[in-house]
């Protein structure tokens, strides 16, 4: 755990790990409301769906805006008028009049919760190359570790206050205070590069493997965010007090396993990291399409502890390629995460309903073995060793 003390220790780190974990806990803090939004318009699981699906569209169609405005205005303010922008939006999703003015704000949302992550990433990969340090992986932690707690906060706040508005304001109004006071140790980072018009000629196998590999990863973390629970539930009989222990215990292995993958990244490298974390993310599939309840959870923990390392050390990657900027690389990698994570639980809801849930994760193996076939095969060039 020693990127979480650098990071706890010193104050430049821990603000940008603060802005990760305003990020997860404003993302955690309106889910919960869903249900309530679906009777305020009477709309069904499908047209929510729509609605969260312009989160998503937003968040995607806004990257390409993003490096060239990190560009211009610097990684470290850029991702200060994002923050506080988000802060801004989220709130609006519980009061919205009307069913299209609903969609509107999700993409808005989506679209400044996209930039605010690539940013963020940035500002993190230019103080490792800066300092030296390692804490991509820590501050992805503290990612998780605000998803949770807002999750865990956010049923307790909202029986508390009875007002969705008013929990989402309170929040919201926390996090923009703690970003005025913290932002003062990242604001100034600006790196100014080379202001050439993006050319697709600078994609290259690199960047295609890495967003393979991350979309891929991500698809996984969306497939068990929304499928996990029913997968318990059919296919293991898992008590209906377990239900929920398939992604609780997944998202915690997440959240330990990216506190401590820094130091094993600066040892082994993130190559190593990532092929281990495949595996071990297969290995704990395999697991998964056991019958028994009890195993069945244990591989949902591990595949989150092999996944926890996967994605930071792709846009830790992503970061150094020789052919793009820092925000350019990680905006086509992420973006193809988002799209991952988007898709995924779609793709493979249609196969569990067209054949079977166990099918659907017997397919998501197949296609991580793919991938790890094909990042075993191919090294990325980076600037940098690792």
């Amino acid at each position: 755990m020693s990127a979480l003390k650098t990071i706890v220790g010193t104050r430049g780190y821990l603000s940008l790990a603060l802005v990760f974990m305003t990020n997860s806990l404003l993302e955690a803090s309106w889910i919960i409301y869903i249900p309530s939004i679906m009777e305020k318009f009477s709309i069904g699981a499908g047209l929510m769906g729509s609605a969260i699906f312009f989160k998503a569209v937003g968040a995607f169609l806004g990257m390409p805006f993003t490096p060239p405005l990190i560009n211009r205005i610097g990684e470290g303010k850029f991702t200060f008028i994002t923050s506080l922008l988000f802060c801004c939006s989220i709130p609006l999703i519980v009061v919205a009049p009307s069913y299209t003015i609903l969609c509107i704000i999700f993409f808005v949302a989506g679209m400044l919760g996209g930039m605010m992550d690539i940013g963020m990433n940035a500002l993190v990969s230019k103080k490792e190359e800066e300092d030296g340090v390692y804490i991509m992986s820590a501050a992805h932690g503290f990612w998780s570790v605000g998803g949770m707690v807002g999750a865990l906060t956010a049923s307790f706040l909202a029986l508390s206050l009875d007002d969705a508005f008013i929990h989402i304001a309170i929040l919201a109004s926390l996090l923009i205070l703690m970003t005025l006071i913290f932002s003062k140790y990242y604001r100034q980072i600006h790196t100014v590069y080379e202001t050439t018009k993006f050319q697709f000629s600078k994609i290259n196998k690199s960047i295609i493997i890495l967003s393979f590999i991350c979309l891929i990863i991500m698809m996984g973390e969306g497939i068990i965010a929304d499928w996990s629970t029913l997968f318990l539930k059919e296919v293991s009989l898992a008590p209906e007090r377990f239900l929920g222990l398939g992604y609780a215990g997944f998202a915690f292995a997440m959240a330990l396993g990216r506190f401590n993958m820094d130091w094993i990244s600066q040892k082994y490298g993130s190559r190593k990291l990532i092929i281990a974390g495949m595996i071990t993310s297969i290995i704990g599939t395999a697991l998964v399409l056991q019958s028994s309840t009890y195993i069945a959870i244990a591989g949902f923990c591990i595949m989150g502890l092999g996944f926890s390392g996967i994605v930071p050390e792709l846009f830790r990657l992503s970061g150094r390629l020789k052919s793009l900027t820092p925000a350019e690389g990680m905006t086509i990698v992420a973006g193809l995460g988002y799209a991952g994570f988007l898709i995924g639980p779609v793709l493979f809801g249609w196969v569990a309903e067209s054949r079977s849930l166990v099918s659907s994760f017997l397919l998501y193996a197949c296609i991580v073995i793919i991938s790890f076939l094909i990042f075993l095969a191919y090294k990325p060039s980076t600037s940098k060793t690792g």
